[in-house]
């Protein structure tokens, strides 16, 4: 038997057959089938296999049989759960995804093996089933947390084995035809829960084409580029998907707008499940590489098992609670989910439900945010500001009250008296430390005062914001409700894009370059009305909503209150207004005698911006570390603690999370808590701001960004010290501007 894989180049009619011509690797093939599928199409990536091979004196011929199956686009693949929760409606998965429903993987064959191995306590169900069970059988019982098959596209999770028989539980055929197409079994085992015994169930070759054919109508559902209003006409009103496909069918004039980003977000979950592919076959990220590390004993902790790891020849590339997927030590083949919970310069640890015995690499996986999920709100929620941005209607300018708010800045003022008095949206541009954040927090004050409930997003510095805001996140809601009047989110956590229409009177956006149209609309649907923040008018978002709307009801902020004139005067080059100082902000210096001489320079308040060259060599190819950096940057540290100088005004930032590493364990070993080491993504306002550049090239760090340079430059209040090689200005147009 035979299998051949490639792209269909043609199919056509040959009397009663049909003939293929596949497009493999080694040269063109022919295929001849009786059972053509109605979706095989020219340039289709498939497999088939099974084949018998006919050859005459001039061509070979392949030769479908009754157990050849075909598999579209075997780089898309689909789980068990996708394919089951799809079985009498291609759309169904597909629209309810959309709108944020989470399907996930049942564990009870996780908790039965546990159980037959003595894992974790025998109190529950399924656990008491497992040790129905002699032992004699249970010593037979195999687990896999994750099984992938390459050529036909699907993948497994929480995966029993009886010696190389498939187990499933009783009413889960599904997942037992889908594990022998993956197994090449003919039969899969299904677990008699009363008896403790296990029935074996046949599994003929049409049932595992008929999967196939299930699992290749949802991938060209995946691919296809026009998705039409038709495919969503449905008439079985118990299906949870039929209130979405009842308007999606019906609303012509929406329609255009939900196509969109309906097949935005299906092209975004094709490359997902590719990459998740090559993760699992190949143990490496396409983008983002991976970590070979050596293990330690697993710690257990109720359910969960404890990797400590430790970092061999490369650097990671990780973020503290990503999800990653742990891989044995080859010739050792089981993969498992896990989690990172710690991370230090020498070692990471990750958290995993499964047990691994030798753990060799880990490999990070995409984060999956459900952006979409507001979409359909907003879009088939009939409202002025969705009428607005779509050229419906035209916004009128509102006419901005003047009571005082601020008294010492007429632009701030002004920016709360327009929110208070707006409609649906309006912008507040100001540059970094012009005071977006505190004209935020005077106008929320006000509407808290009339029980009215905020949401305040942001595209990054959660804990800045979490600082500046507390006093007001822990308002509570005056009928008695649990929920605060005052909500604050990252927009990377998933909870906020599950949240209800309307949830919230107000919507503050402090929106970034990385904030595209699809994630605000779909933040627009949690609010009545929206007030976005922003440093610059040009990001691609504000250049369409300003448009639209924002150009009748915006402010901009024009005095810097951060930082004084000094700091003003060095960043001011890069930045897009030009704006009006306030005073110089000094740090005080009680202990001048004890500063190393070496360091009076530096320490010394009257220079408010210092750049100091250190020519140490980087290591690592994109995270990478300067340890003459580090080692200047601590011994700095020390003078300005010596001298009097609080910890806990002192923040270090650096372009790469290895360097962020190693100062946070130069600062432990020197036992100087309090520092606030991290990357510009979550940079804080503090009096004084180191910033480690690490290496003269920086178009692969954080760095690279103007954006980011920014961040880092203008958090300090009263102090900025940049510590890095002197010919970064050969490789920064930015840095070369301000150096």
């Amino acid at each position: 038997m035979h299998a051949i894989k490639g792209i269909a180049t043609n199919i056509r009619k040959n009397g009663e057959f049909c003939l293929i011509k596949i497009q493999g690797k080694n040269g063109i093939y022919t295929v001849r089938t009786k059972n053509p599928k109605e979706y095989l199409e020219n340039k289709q990536p498939l497999i088939i296999t099974n084949l018998r091979k006919k050859r005459n004196l001039f061509k070979t011929t392949f030769l479908t049989q009754d157990k050849s199956l075909l598999s579209l686009f075997p780089a898309v693949p689909l789980s068990d759960v996708e394919i089951n929760a799809s079985a009498h409606c291609n759309i169904f998965y597909h629209i309810m995804n959309f709108s944020g429903t989470e399907f996930k993987s049942h564990a009870k064959e996780r908790t039965f093996y546990h159980a037959v191995k003595g894992i974790n306590d025998a109190d529950s169900e399924i656990a008491r089933i497992a040790l129905k069970f002699p032992l004699n059988i249970r010593r037979k019982f195999m687990y896999k947390p994750i099984v992938l098959s390459n050529n036909f596209g699907l993948i497994a999770e929480n995966v029993l084995f009886f010696g190389k028989l498939p187990l499933v539980f009783e009413g889960d055929s599904t997942k037992g035809i889908l594990l022998s197409i993956i197994s090449a079994q003919d039969e899969f085992a299904e677990i008699n829960g009363e008896k403790g015994t296990l029935e074996k169930k046949p599994v003929s070759a049409e049932e595992k084409q008929n999967m196939l054919d299930t699992r290749n109508k949802m991938v060209l559902l995946y691919l296809k580029k026009n998705i039409r209003q038709e495919d969503f006409k449905c008439d079985k009103e118990k299906c949870a998907a039929y209130k979405y496909c009842k308007k999606i069918s019906e609303e012509q004039e929406e329609f255009a707008m939900f196509s969109k980003y309906f097949s935005s977000f299906l092209e975004k979950e094709a490359k997902s499940k590719k990459i998740l592919r090559k993760v699992l076959s190949k143990n490496v990220h396409p983008l983002r590489g991976a970590l070979d590390i050596s293990s330690k004993a697993a710690e257990q902790k109720k359910d969960d098992f404890i990797y400590p790891l430790k970092i061999q020849h490369n650097e990671p590339m990780f973020k503290q609670g990503e999800e990653v997927i742990l891989a044995e030590k080859l010739p050792l083949t089981r993969k498992a989910r896990g989690e990172i919970i710690a991370k230090t310069f020498d070692d990471i640890k990750v958290k995993s439900k499964d047990e691994l015995a030798a753990p060799g690499r880990i490999t990070p996986l995409d984060k999956k945010i459900p952006v979409e999920s507001g979409l359909f709100d907003f879009i088939y929620e009939d409202s002025e500001l969705k009428n607005i941005l779509s050229g419906k209607s035209k916004p009128t300018p509102l006419p901005v009250k003047e009571n005082t708010y601020i008294e010492n800045d007429a632009e701030q003022n002004k920016a709360v008296n327009l929110i208070l008095g707006m409609d649906n949206l309006c912008i507040v541009q100001g540059e970094r430390g012009t005071g977006k954040k505190f004209t935020a927090k005077k106008a929320i004050e006000n509407i808290i005062k009339d029980n009215g409930k905020v949401l305040i997003a942001t595209s990054s510095r959660k804990k800045e914001h979490e600082q500046f805001f507390k006093n007001l996140l822990n308002t509570p809601h005056k009928n008695g409700e649990m929920q605060p009047l005052v909500t604050l989110k990252k927009l990377d956590d998933k909870d906020l894009y599950l949240m209800p229409l309307h949830s919230f009177d107000y919507l503050f956006l402090f929106a970034g370059r990385s904030v595209d149209e699809k994630t605000a609309l779909s933040l627009f649907s949690k609010a009545k009305k929206v007030i976005i923040f922003t440093d610059s008018l040009t990001y691609p978002l504000l250049e369409h909503l300003n448009e639209k709307s924002a150009s009748l009801n915006s402010v901009e902020l024009l005095t810097e209150h951060r930082f004084g004139e000094h700091i003003l005067h060095f960043i001011q080059p890069v930045l897009l207004s030009k704006l009006k100082s306030t005073p110089d902000k000094e740090i005080k210096i009680a202990n001048k005698e004890a500063i190393d001489e070496v360091f009076l320079d530096i320490v010394n308040p009257e220079k408010f911006v210092e750049f100091i060259s250190v020519q140490g060599k980087s290591y690592g190819k994109k995270n990478k570390w300067n340890n003459a950096e580090a080692v200047f940057t601590l011994e700095a540290i020390k003078e300005l603690v010596k001298s009097g100088v609080e910890r806990n005004t002192i923040e270090v930032i650096t372009a790469h999370q290895r360097q962020k590493m190693l100062l946070e364990k130069m600062l432990e070993d020197a036992k100087i808590p309090d520092i606030y080491v991290t990357t510009p993504d979550e940079a804080m306002e503090k009096d004084i701001v180191l910033v480690s550049l690490v290496s003269k090239n920086i178009k692969n760090s954080r760095m690279r960004q103007r954006e980011d340079i920014k961040i880092a430059l203008t958090r300090a209040r009263s102090k900025l010290i940049i510590v890095g090689d002197k010919t970064v200005k050969k490789y920064s147009k930015t840095l070369a501007t301000l150096l």
